[in-house]
């Protein structure tokens, strides 16, 4: 009993936190001017033209010539990103935020539940193998979940910008390590119906 109380409160510390990161988030895009730039690190330009390389490494060593005995830097091929705030830009912020905090907070609310029936000692129940396996499935989904709202994301950007030599790139895997974990709670879930069905076919032996 007492793994499941660390579990329950890990969820409602978990729940807390993405709370304060919803305020965090609010605050931010209520008192951020619009015409102001923020730095963007993904998804981030990678430069395909080499006019365009040539113009940044130029650029670069004009403002800033090598000390003897650094590092030369032969070529530039990424850039990061700053984009400058709006309407559009804080309605996009604010939509991304609120999915990704109400998919994260269905998971642990389903976490929440199977811990308690586990607690009323109702783990094989038909209620909870559905919650088991529901939660694997979100879980195995949150990977293309993330990806489709950063495609969103880029997407919004590539209508706002036009990059000459340059393409919008994202450095983030998919997360296949997140998919199997998922995949392996669907799994337990089956192993539970399976469990319920032999107690119900004992009992009727009985």
């Amino acid at each position: 009993m007492k793994k499941l109380k660390l579990i329950r409160e890990f969820i409602l510390v978990a729940k807390v936190g993405l709370f304060v990161g919803l305020v965090v988030i609010a605050f931010f895009l209520v008192t951020t001017k619009n015409g102001v730039f923020v730095p963007v690190s993904d998804p981030h330009l990678h430069i395909t033209s080499e006019q365009v390389k040539n113009t940044l490494y130029d650029a670069l060593f004009q403002s800033r010539p090598p000390v003897r005995g650094e590092p030369v830097l032969t070529s530039i091929s990424t850039a990061d990103l700053s984009l400058k705030v709006d309407g559009s830009f804080k309605a996009l912020v604010a939509v991304i935020f609120v999915l990704a905090t109400a998919y994260i907070l269905w998971v642990l609310e389903l976490l929440k539940r199977i811990v308690k029936s586990v607690e009323d000692n109702n783990s094989f129940s038909v209620g909870n193998i559905g919650r088991v396996k529901l939660t694997g499935a979100l879980v195995m989904l949150a990977p293309v979940f993330e990806w489709v709202l950063r495609m969103v994301f880029m997407t919004w950007i590539s209508s706002k910008l036009t990059f000459e030599g340059m393409t919008l790139t994202s450095n983030a895997d998919y997360g296949i390590s997140i998919s199997i974990v998922g995949l392996l709670i669907i799994v337990l879930g089956i192993a539970f119906e399976q469990g319920q069905k032999l107690q119900e076919e004992s009992e009727l032996t009985i």
